[in-house]
């Protein structure tokens, strides 16, 4: 009997903790959404200003994004308010919800920050930039694979050599339009944002989803 109630306590005592391991996850998951949430409102404010000049068209653009964007937050704030009282499934179900939608936030961000810039020297810059930057996040991205199991590092270091391929090859597009002239950045202006916007998504959801699975 005594070994009966024994084993009840311990069961009750791993159930007890697995609860409070899966509250401090979802506490950090809320905060990482956001502080994005919050440093993607800062870029929609910046971006509204630089559109603000423009032209009508161009501004049209932005502002057809910009509904898109503001859709993809009210979608991320209910799902950080179902957060709250999830349990283990559902808290699975929202945390790739989120991922995915974090993702496309950032790319229409990033494309929209690319777009608005007009001169083709200082577009070919500020994607040199981005990349340098993406090579910042792809060192810390494997500072996480390094956390995983053995199979689980095989298949993220497949998908790391993806993204290095990806950057490689931007970056030496980037290196040709240095010199180029502004119709020549023009030719190529609008595969470069796209590829470098997407590239940037996908490094960033990697890095979003290896750090809550890291934590759990």
């Amino acid at each position: 009997m005594l070994l009966f109630a024994g084993c009840t306590d311990s069961a009750r005592d791993e159930a007890a903790a697995a609860a409070a391991a899966l509250r401090e996850a979802l506490s950090e998951l809320r905060g990482d959404v956001r502080s994005t949430l919050d440093d993607v409102g800062e870029q929609i404010e910046g971006l509204d200003d630089r559109y603000r000049s423009a032209s009508d068209e161009v501004a049209a653009t932005w502002s057809d994004t910009r509904a898109e964007l503001e859709e993809y937050r009210q979608r991320l704030e209910a799902d950080l308010a179902e957060l709250e009282t999830a349990g283990e499934e559902e808290a699975e179900r929202l945390k790739r919800s989120m991922a995915a939608d974090l993702e496309q936030i950032t790319e229409r961000v990033e494309r929209a920050r690319l777009e608005s810039i007009e001169r083709g020297d200082e577009f070919v810059s500020a994607s040199q930039e981005r990349i340098a930057q993406l090579d910042g996040d792809l060192q810390s991205l494997e500072g996480e694979v390094a956390s995983l199991s053995a199979e689980a590092r095989t298949e993220a270091a497949e998908t790391m050599e993806e993204f290095r391929d990806r950057a490689g090859e931007l970056e030496r597009k980037l290196d040709d339009l240095v010199d180029a002239t502004a119709e020549e950045i023009a030719e190529q202006r609008n595969d470069i944002s796209q590829a470098l916007s997407s590239l940037t998504a996908s490094v960033r959801r990697e890095l979003f989803e290896m750090r809550q699975a890291v934590t759990e």
